[in-house]
Order: structure tokens, then sequence, then C-alpha cells
């Protein structure tokens, strides 16, 4: 099996893991949204909701909304758990295929306490508490202003609900993007502790080398990291680590790849300005930056057209 085709059996097993997610945490949002509209379909008294015990009503639909999300984070937690959970075992049985190793390799006897130190992202705050904390002010602000135009204009009660509907699916669109930023940094993380038990030292970033592909992981891929080293690219990546082994044959980078891209492709990756300092001679690695942080690691980001008009 190739390094490619390695990354590929990763990236096809997370998309899956991916759909999963996605089903449950929208069944979750839409049990949520489903009880909003009932709370509002129960009120049909036009005077009441335009008198002076409009905003009470108000206010009765935002604590409701409220404790909701707050309902939301248990189940949404699980969801992201067991996702962890699937791929952080997978990550073992995918490295034994590749190395072609022994099934009873004592490698592979996985950590029990590892793994939940891995998992444990969810609970500690960091990450699902850090979302529902940012989510409840802005979803409640927006919902009020959804409700006052909404009752304003005179609207039905099933109107209303869909203007909550999209606010919902606002946080919706920001949970999926958490659960699958997690669940791959989980994974991430176990095939890394999995290559150092198995005493390799470097992993190389595979990216998957098409026009969607975004200008940081064009740069990333192909360059070896330790294994010591945790590497974070932005959030929904889907990119894989595979393990670099002694005379292995070296993978292509994709700023070399890259340079072999139709120019149309070229100019859509980078965006207009980028591409105009491209094609004046600037290397794709002058457009991505590095930060470290004890969250995650070694960030790579795209700079910006004000700080590269200062190289």
């Amino acid at each position: 099996m190739t390094p490619e085709q390695f990354a590929g059996e990763q990236r096809e097993f997370l998309i899956r893991t991916d759909k999963r997610s996605a089903v449950l945490i929208l069944a979750e949002f839409e049990k949520m949204k489903r009880e909003i509209q009932l709370f509002l379909a129960q009120t049909t008294d036009r005077k009441t909701l335009l008198n002076l015990y409009a905003a009470n009503y108000l206010e009765r639909i935002l604590l409701l909304f409220e404790d909701h999300l707050d309902v939301l984070a248990i189940p949404f937690s699980q969801i992201v758990t067991r996702a962890q959970r699937s791929v952080i075992n997978f990550a073992p049985e995918s490295l034994k295929k590749f190395l072609q190793m022994e099934l009873d390799a004592e490698i592979f006897r996985i950590d029990r306490e590892a793994i939940q130190k891995l998992i444990g992202r969810t609970y500690d705050g960091k990450s699902l508490g850090k979302f529902f904390a940012r989510m409840k002010e802005p979803l409640k602000d927006r919902v009020r202003r959804e409700l006052v135009e909404g009752f304003a204009l005179g609207e039905s009660n099933q109107t209303i609900a869909r203007r909550i509907n999209t606010v919902a699916d606002f946080g919706l669109t920001r949970a999926l993007t958490l659960s699958r930023t997690e669940t791959n940094e989980a994974y991430r993380a176990a095939s890394r502790d999995f290559y150092r038990e198995a005493e390799i030292r470097e992993y190389v970033w595979m990216s998957v080398l098409d026009p969607r592909t975004c200008l940081t992981c064009w740069f990333l891929h192909g360059q070896k990291f330790k294994t010591s080293v945790k590497v974070f690219s932005h959030p929904n990546c889907r990119c894989t680590l595979v393990p670099f082994r002694k005379n292995q044959k070296a993978i292509t980078t994709g700023a070399e790849s890259f340079l072999k891209l139709e120019t149309g492709f070229q100019k859509q990756i980078l965006g207009n300005s980028r591409f105009e300092m491209f094609r004046a001679g600037a290397k794709l690695e002058s457009f991505v930056g590095v930060k470290k942080s004890d969250d995650f690691g070694q960030s790579y980001f795209v700079k910006s057209l004000a700080e590269l008009s200062e190289m």
C-alpha cells in the first residue's frame, strides 16, 4: 500500500464518521426546533401578542430557546465522543495494515488512559464548553431580533417559527464544524501516539490536491514533521498523517505540485492579489504563516494581504 492509498483510506473513513455525526447532530437540532415551533403555535391570540404583555412573551421564548441549548449540550457531547472513540480505535488498525505487522503486535494494545485523554478534549471546557458559551448570546440576540421583527410585521406563528429555524441552523453549522474538527484532531493525535510507539520518528502531511483544497493545505502537503510535533491547519480540515519510514520514496510536496496546476486553478486557490504576486515570482510558502499555541501546537494560516505588503 502506497502512502497515497493509505491517506485515501483514512480520509474515506473520516468522511463516513463525519456523516454519521452530522445525522445525529441534525436530529438534535430538529428536535429543539420542533419544540420551539410547538410553543409558538400554542399562542394564537394576536391582541395578546401586541399588548403590553408581548415583551414578557418574548422573554419566555428566549428563555425556552436558551434552556434547549443547555439540554442540547449533553447529547451533542455524546455524539462527538462516540465519533472520537471510533476514529481513535481505527488508527492502530489502519497502521497495522500499512506497516504489515502482526495483529498481536504489542504496540497496538490500546492504552485506555491515553485514549481518555484524547477524548477528554470534549469535556475539559476547552472546546465544547467554549462553543456553547459563545453560541448562547449571539443566538439569543438573533432570536430576539427575529421575534420582534416578526411580531411587528404581524406575521403568523408559523412564519416566526421559520425565522427561529434559520437562527438554529446557524448554530447547527457551527456544531458540525466543531464536531468534525474535534474528531479529526483526536484521530491525528492518536495516529501520532501510535507512530511513536511503533518507533516511527516522522510523519508526512497528506492533503487532497484539488482546486477545493485551501492554500494552507497545499503548502503543508508532503512536508515531514517529528511525531512529537502537533500541527493544525484550520477547522474542518480533513488532511491525514502518513508515517514516514527510512528508505521511503519522497512524496512530491504541495508546492511542487502547485506549479503544475492550470493557471485558472492557481488563481482560484490564491485569489487575484496573491496570484499576481505568485506570477511575479513569490513562492507558495511566502503566503503561509505559522504560530504556536498550547491548544493547537504549530498552527498554519494564510497571511493577510496587509502582512504580505510588508514583506
